[in-house]
């Protein structure tokens, strides 16, 4: 289960990032805060 939850982080985390790459200055803080729960979530898997 654990590892599911994590490959959903991860899939939402890379989706975030085109988002994030085509509207950086719009979505800085949201970068940021991807950027920090991507760092929790990779020692899981």
């Amino acid at each position: 289960l654990a590892s599911t939850v994590s490959a959903i982080f991860v899939i939402s985390y890379c989706i975030s990032s085109l988002f994030n790459t085509k509207y950086a200055f719009a979505n800085a803080k949201t970068t940021q805060e991807n950027t920090i729960a991507i760092s929790f979530t990779m020692p899981s898997l």
